[in-house]
C-alpha cells in the first residue's frame, strides 16, 4: 500500500480548493451574465447542463450575451472530463479558442466548435468524419448563412452580377412573391422584403441548383404589396359607403369583432383565459424537459405539465401592443395557473424574430 505525503496531500488539497474557487468564479459569471434563471448552486456537471440549456434558449430566440463569460474562467474547464463542460466552453469562449475542439473525442463537443470555426476547417472536419449527418447539416447552413451576407442592397441594385435564368417566367416570381406574403403573414414589408429575397435565392441554389434573381423576385414582391395596398384603398372607400349609412341609422352588418380585443377585455378566469388564447394563437406545447420535473413538488400525482413553444398571431395580423398586452396577460395567467397548483415553474414569451408573426415561450424555476 502507497503512502501519501504530506506533500502531495498538500498538493491534492490546494488542488480542490483551486477547482472550488473557479467553480464558485462561475457561478458569478452565470449569475452576472444570465440572471437567476439559471439554478447555480449545484456540482459543475449540472451547472454546465444549466448553462447549456438556456443557452439553447437563447439561440432559438434569437437573442445574444449582453456581456460574455471571462475567457480566464472558462479556460480552467477546458480540459475537464465531462463532455458537457467542455461543450460549453467551445460555446463561450471567443471564437479563436474553438478550433483547440475540433478533435474533440465527443460529437457534441465537436458540432459546438463547428458552429463557430472558419468554414474551412468545418470541412476539414467533414473529411474526418464523413458519416457526421449533423456536421453535414451545420455546413451547409453555414453556407447558406454566409451566402445571405452579401450586400443586399448591392445584390438588389445589381452591382453584384448574377447569371439569368430565361427559363424562369414572370409568373413563376409572382407566384414566388405571392408565396413569400403568405408565409410572412402579409408583414413583410419595411425591414424583411429584402433579406427574404436574398437568402431565399442563396438556399434554393445550394439545395436545387436553380438560380433565382433576386432583383426580379424582390421587384415582384413590391408590385403584389402595392396591388394588395390599392385593394384595401378601394375597400376602405366602400366603407366609408357604408359609415354613412350607419348614421341614418343602419346596422353594420359588415362590422367585425377584432378576436384579440375581445379576449383581453373578456372577463374570464385565468384558465378559460388560457384555452382561449391557446386556440386564437395556435400555441403549441410539449412535456416539460426532464431537467425541470425533478424540481416539481406535485411529481407523480398531477401528471405531466405541458409548456407552451411557439405560436403564431392570426392570420393577417401584426405585432401590435394590443397583442403584446394579450400575450403578456397569457404568461401572467398561465403562471397564475401553475403557482395555484404549486408548481415552480414560470413562461416569459419572445418575438421570433426569424419569423414574423410568430413567437415563442421559454420556461424557468422560480
Amino acid at each position: 500500500m502507497k503512502t501519501i505525503t504530506v506533500k502531495e496531500l498538500k498538493k491534492v488539497l490546494n488542488q480542490t480548493l483551486a477547482e472550488e474557487r473557479a467553480l464558485d468564479v462561475l457561478r458569478e459569471e452565470t449569475t452576472r451574465n444570465l440572471g437567476p434563471s439559471v439554478i447555480t448552486e449545484v456540482k459543475l456537471d449540472q451547472l454546465a447542463e444549466n448553462i447549456n440549456d438556456r443557452m439553447d434558449v437563447l439561440e432559438r430566440t434569437g437573442r445574444e450575451l449582453r456581456q460574455g463569460f471571462r475567457p480566464a474562467t472558462l479556460l480552467r474547464f477546458a480540459n475537464n472530463p465531462n463532455p458537457e463542460v467542455r461543450r460549453l466552453v467551445v460555446r463561450l469562449l471567443p471564437e479563436k479558442f474553438a478550433r483547440n475542439f475540433i478533435t474533440d473525442r465527443d460529437p457534441y463537443v465537436r458540432h459546438a466548435a463547428a458552429k463557430r470555426v472558419p468554414l474551412s476547417l468545418v470541412k476539414e472536419m467533414l473529411r474526418r468524419s464523413p458519416g457526421d449527418d449533423e456536421l453535414h447539416v451545420i455546413y451547409r447552413s453555414r453556407r447558406l448563412g454566409e451566402a445571405a451576407e452579401v450586400s443586399i442592397g448591392e445584390r438588389l441594385k445589381g452591382n453584384v452580377k448574377v447569371p439569368n435564368s430565361p427559363e424562369l417566367s414572370d409568373f413563376t416570381y409572382q407566384l414566388l412573391a405571392q408565396k413569400a406574403i403568405s408565409d410572412y403573414n402579409s408583414n413583410i414589408e419595411g425591414q424583411w422584403d429584402e433579406p427574404f429575397v436574398v437568402r431565399y435565392c442563396a438556399s434554393v441554389k445550394a439545395t436545387t441548383g436553380i438560380q433565382y434573381e433576386p432583383a426580379r423576385l424582390w421587384k415582384a414582391i413590391q408590385q403584389r404589396l402595392t396591388d394588395r395596398d390599392d385593394r384595401v384603398l378601394e375597400r376602405n372607400s366602400l366603407k366609408e359607403s357604408r359609415v354613412s349609412y350607419n348614421e341614418l341609422g343602419e346596422d353594420d352588418a359588415y362590422e367585425q369583432v377584432d378576436p384579440v380585443t375581445e379576449l383581453v377585455e373578456s372577463n374570464i378566469s385565468s384558465h378559460e383565459y388560457v384555452t382561449r388564447a391557446n386556440r386564437l394563437f395556435s400555441i403549441r406545447e410539449s412535456i416539460m424537459p426532464a431537467g425541470l420535473r425533478k424540481y416539481r413538488m406535485t411529481e407523480g400525482l398531477s401528471g405531466d405539465i405541458m409548456i407552451p413553444c411557439t405560436g403564431k398571431l392570426p392570420f393577417g395580423m401584426g405585432m401590435t401592443p394590443k397583442t403584446e398586452r394579450a400575450l403578456d396577460m397569457y404568461v401572467n395567467k398561465w403562471n397564475d395557473v401553475q403557482s395555484r397548483r404549486g408548481e415552480p415553474v414560470r413562461i416569459g414569451w419572445t418575438p421570433n424574430t426569424m419569423s414574423i408573426g410568430s413567437f415563442s415561450f421559454n420556461v424557468e424555476l422560480k
